[in-house]
């Protein structure tokens, strides 16, 4: 199991995370987890076809905290959290898993 964690107390990216096809871990499921978003923070799960040189928003995650299972059917696709904006008091802790 491949897990990327921790908290972000200033903008920028996770490390990346690719989900697992055909193992007995699942097809491609992975867990994401934003914990103590506040007004004006923003994070967005990206992807990456091209083994991590080109990054695309999927989901932008604004001011609401996340607990949510994706799903990737295609093999080496890679996964990341960007942090844009941090605006709130405290810092923002996440989780991708698979």
């Amino acid at each position: 199991m491949a897990v990327i964690e921790g908290t972000f107390t200033a903008t920028g990216v996770t490390g990346n995370l690719s989900p697992e096809l055909g193992s007995t871990r699942g097809s491609g499921q992975f867990n994401i987890l934003l914990s103590g978003m506040g007004a004006g923070d923003i994070v967005i799960l990206e992807r990456s076809f091209d083994e991590g040189s080109t990054f695309f928003g999927v989901k932008e995650y604004d001011a609401i905290d996340a607990n949510e299972v994706g799903a990737e059917p295609e093999t080496g696709v890679k996964y990341r959290l960007n942090c844009t904006a941090l605006a709130a008091a405290g810092p923002i802790i996440f989780r991708l898993s698979n």
